[in-house]
């Protein structure tokens, strides 16, 4: 089966941008004086936060030889803020398009999914595949994707240039280690606002014969709760059941910000 076919039934581009308030960037010129201070990052979770954020990816099969644009919306909700600082953010896809060059066509959207972070953004915990769920990436790449976009924070201030490394456990192949890469390169004004600009690499094994999946990441944060606000992805080899390996290039904005409703959607009083 063509790597157009596949690309009717797979929602690639919601599985991106966890608890973001995400927009197009019109101006990533550095701050004066700001970008070179030392920051604390942090995440300041809020239950109930809700964003709805648009996706396109760009879909190539591993050679490149194929190439289709899929675009999604998907709601993501902050679910659940933990003692420990760790937060459950539930993903739900809502409508999606796929272009094969003459146009976009709906498609059906992927179920919904959740992850659990701790509170230095480490993925801890993958929710259960859906019995009716017929997507092609299963919920551990799915969350692998949205780790690669929720940004590990060092337990340490760090100014421009500085750099760590994290791990967690691969939810892919048991007893693999996933490894993330950051740096953080400073404050930059993004839509009249500043915000905290990292590139983050994500490094796992998606098989037992050492196949590696990467994805490399331009965040975007808000520094009043650490939300992204624009990421821009490139990624190779995602596992597929049946299809192989696929790669894309997406970038993600806003829709929505419903931050002022509770989880259940009801405003807040």
């Amino acid at each position: 089966m063509s790597l157009r076919t596949v690309c009717l039934g797979m929602a690639l581009s919601c599985l991106i941008g966890t608890t973001a308030l995400v927009a197009r960037a019109q101006d990533t010129s550095q701050t004066q004086g700001a970008g070179d201070q030392m920051v604390t990052l942090a995440y300041k979770f809020e239950k109930g936060a809700t964003v709805t954020m648009k996706t396109v990816a760009h879909v190539m099969a591993a050679d490149g030889s194929s190439q289709v644009t899929y675009t999604t919306t998907a709601q993501r909700v902050v679910k659940e803020v933990k003692p420990d600082g760790s937060v459950v953010i539930t993903v739900t896809p809502g409508s999606a398009s796929v272009d094969l060059g003459s146009g976009p066509q709906p498609t059906s959207p992927p179920p919904p999914f959740s992850v659990t972070f701790d509170k230095q953004g480490r993925l801890v915990m993958v929710g259960e595949k859906k019995e009716d769920d017929t997507s092609p990436i299963v919920p551990q790449a799915a969350a692998l994707l949205e780790a690669s976009v929720h940004v590990v924070l060092p337990d340490h201030p760090v100014k421009p240039g500085d750099t760590w490394q994290s791990t967690f456990d691969n939810p892919l192949v048991k007893g693999k280690q996933v490894t993330l890469k950051d740096t953080y390169d400073g404050m930059v004004v993004y839509q009249g606002r500043n915000c905290w600009k990292v590139e983050q690499t994500l490094e796992a094994a998606t098989d037992d014969m050492g196949t590696m999946m990467t994805v490399k990441t331009t965040v975007y944060m808000n520094p009043t709760d650490g939300s992204t606000v624009y990421a821009k992805s490139s990624l190779k080899n995602l596992p597929t059941l049946n299809y192989g390996p696929i790669s894309w290039e997406s970038e993600t904005t806003l829709v929505a910000d419903t931050g002022n409703k509770n989880a259940d959607g009801s405003a807040k009083p």
